[in-house]
């Protein structure tokens, strides 16, 4: 088995280092000039990508290959270092100089570009140690890439085709919805526990100000989603598009249906052992526009007061003020006490309820949120 993985495509990547060029700010105003006609989700759309595209050819043209520039610039210095030594005139210092300062630039911004690939947070700002980003790299590559895996059939399977239908097959199947009759009289003993001031809180329009706070709250370093700006980005140039974000996040909270740019994800596995043999082997996660985190940040927010009463108090995890840790002692206590003559018979049902989450019924979850007071938009 062949251990070098074939060569992926190249995708547009937004690297943070970008925004310290001094031209940057007016490459986006520049784009976001632009007329786009359409609703405001669709405006900021096609805004980010015109952007995107913008932002491909301007860093070709401002920065080059930023590895390959490096050796030319190190050679050069050899040369011009040999001249200065023969013929020390002020024009050739001058070139020395500025070719030396040239690649201490090119340097800076290879190593902030590994540095963001590498994901070495813990590293001081002023650390550099290009040897180590390239081996981090590497790992990181070689950690999650796929070569082999198993099918249902315990039958190993290898090579990209293999493995692709291998993944669509096993996650349609995790993540489609079976069909089932939604028993209406079990909806009708939910209690109605929204009142209508928890709704004007949840559909209240949010304000500029407001955006702002939940944009720069946002993990300027998180992994991007499929336009593959991060979160710096949004900070970075939030004067140019910030009434574009607000009235697109007004649009969605007016009522208007999140089009699939906004929802669209993307599904990276992280292995959950050293070894996976198989994607139940792997944890699947979506990475989400930033777009799409701001509104979902603002719906957070506000249903983090409301979340205590609607869900139940045996569920003690994800919710504020709760520890997930009850969950786990309380059953450690009960299994203990169990064969005490004292208490009688008993039994222990042990369920394994995989992937519960992403089986209920999408209808189900509507009626019941209907049965609680939530209101349709």
């Amino acid at each position: 088995m062949n251990d070098i993985a074939p060569q992926s495509i190249k995708y547009f990547k937004f690297f943070n280092v970008w925004t310290e060029h001094e031209n940057f700010l007016g490459t986006i105003q520049r784009c976001w000039e632009e007329l786009v006609v359409g609703n405001h989700m669709y405006i900021l759309h096609q805004k980010i990508k015109k952007t995107c595209k913008m932002l491909s050819l301007w860093s070709r043209e401002t920065y080059g290959n930023s590895y390959e520039k490096p050796k030319r610039l190190e050679a050069q210095m050899k040369v011009l270092e040999e001249n200065s030594v023969m013929n020390n005139t002020k024009a050739n210092r001058c070139e020395l100089y500025r070719c030396r300062a040239e690649f201490t630039k090119y340097l800076k911004l290879q190593d902030a570009i590994l540095r963001q690939k590498a994901r070495a947070k813990w590293l001081e700002e002023r650390d550099v140690n290009t040897f180590y980003f390239h081996s981090t790299i590497k790992d990181r590559r070689s950690r999650l890439s796929l070569k082999i895996i198993m099918n249902e059939q315990n039958q190993w399977l290898e090579g990209n085709d293999q493995i692709v239908e291998r993944a669509m097959s096993f996650y349609q199947k995790l993540f489609s919805c079976e069909s089932v009759s939604i028993k209406t009289e079990t909806i009708n003993y939910l209690p109605r526990c929204i009142t209508d001031e928890d709704n004007e809180i949840l559909n209240a329009l949010p304000t500029l100000q407001e955006v702002k706070e939940y944009v720069f709250s946002l993990d300027p370093d998180s992994a991007p989603g499929p336009d593959r700006l991060s979160g710096l980005f949004y900070q970075a140039v939030w004067n140019i598009i910030a009434s574009d974000v607000h009235k697109a996040v007004i649009s969605f909270f007016s009522g208007d249906i999140l089009p699939k740019n906004f929802t669209h994800t993307c599904l990276v596995l992280i292995p959950k052992t050293d070894f996976p043999q198989s994607f139940s082997d792997l944890r699947p996660i979506s990475l989400c526009n930033v777009s799409s985190k701001i509104i979902s940040k603002i719906l957070n927010a506000r249903l983090a007061s409301i979340l205590p009463r609607i869900i139940s108090k045996n569920q003690t995890g994800f919710v504020k003020c709760r520890a997930i840790s009850e969950n786990i002692l309380l059953p450690q206590e009960i299994i203990s006490d169990i064969n005490k003559p004292n208490i009688g018979g008993n039994m222990v049902i042990k369920l394994n309820m995989s992937k519960v989450c992403d089986r209920v019924s999408c209808s189900f979850l509507c009626l019941a949120l209907r049965k609680m007071g939530f209101l349709e938009n």
